[in-house]
């Protein structure tokens, strides 16, 4: 049985998915299968993956899933079945892992006998794909500091393409993907993994490079995308034992986090239809604990129109 499963999703990413996969084969750390799910492609991506793979040539188990297509939650869950590591983690196929991405990770969870080891990623662009920062050990880390570190997202802003957790707390505690959530599609899932785990590390390394590209699953501008995650994301939250500030405080953050990348992605009459189906209430965002929300909730109070020429430039 190998220690890690890496679950890898592909869609339509031809151009992308050789850089990505290279970055995984290329691991010190060697005892990994890979799930990977072709989610229904329609361009060349499963002719890449395999002729990729047929180069290297490596004794590494490698399992490749032909769905048709049901987004990134659905591809996700269909390779967690399939897993049998006894470690998690998930890459997508755009993106590029540092070459000692496992290593570190499971050094960290390992030392301390940690549930969830966490490393930190950075935005590239192919100018500085492979481009990475200097690493350095993790430390555990209490849940009540992790969330507000997560809450911020100042000096640290969590991604799931940095989370390894043992695959039996998944089954144990019956925690997946969404697959009805198209748009945010890690932000309930990782805060659920931090309220269930006993012991969590924390390493600030910039480990997993998050390439920024056209056309990417964030880079939607559907309305119905950008609002299906409100009420899977709300059910969670309410449902976290160890929050420390109120759930109203976290989902209310999560909406602000949304309008952000909305107000980058659509037109101010969308803008506006999503603050409607969103109920915004910046009376009551203005209770979030950060200054930069109550600064943008302030901002909204005064005029939508404001808030939305902001957050496109901020």
């Amino acid at each position: 049985m190998p220690s890690v499963s890496i679950i890898f999703p592909m869609y339509n990413v031809a151009d992308y998915v050789e850089n990505s996969l290279r970055s995984i084969l290329n691991q010190t750390y060697k005892d990994y299968e890979i799930v990977a799910v072709n989610d229904g492609s329609t361009d060349a991506t499963e002719d890449v993956f395999n002729r990729v793979l047929h180069e290297y040539n490596k004794d590494i188990k490698i399992t490749l899933i032909n769905k048709s297509n049901g987004g990134l939650s659905d591809a996700r869950n269909a390779a967690l079945l399939m897993a049998k590591g006894e470690w998690v983690v998930f890459i997508d196929s755009d993106d590029v892992i540092h070459p000692q991405y496992l290593e570190i990770l499971i050094s960290d969870s390992k030392k301390f006998n940690a549930d969830l080891s966490i490393a930190s990623f950075k935005r590239v662009n192919s100018d500085n794909l492979f481009k990475f920062c200097k690493t350095e050990h993790g430390t555990t880390v209490s849940k009540r500091k992790l969330m507000k570190l997560m809450l911020s997202r100042r000096k640290f802003e969590a991604y799931c393409g940095c989370f390894l957790v043992k695959r039996s707390i998944l089954f144990e505690k019956g925690i997946m993907f969404n697959k009805e959530v198209k748009f945010s599609v890690d932000q309930a899932f990782m805060w659920n993994l931090v309220d269930i785990s006993n012991v969590i590390t924390l390493n600030y390394s910039k480990i997993y490079n998050y390439f920024e590209r056209e056309g990417s699953i964030m880079t939607s501008s559907r309305i119905e995308q950008i609002c299906s995650g409100l009420n899977h994301y709300s059910n969670i939250v309410n449902s976290l034992q160890h929050l420390p500030f109120s759930s109203e405080a976290l989902i209310n953050r999560w909406k602000i986090g949304i309008l952000h990348s909305t107000a980058k992605l659509v037109t101010f009459e969308q803008f506006r239809e999503v603050e409607d189906k969103f109920s915004m209430d910046y009376l009551k965002t203005l209770e979030v604990p950060l200054i930069t929300v109550k600064l943008l909730s302030a901002i909204g109070l005064v005029s939508d129109k404001l808030l939305y020429y902001v957050l496109q430039r901020y």
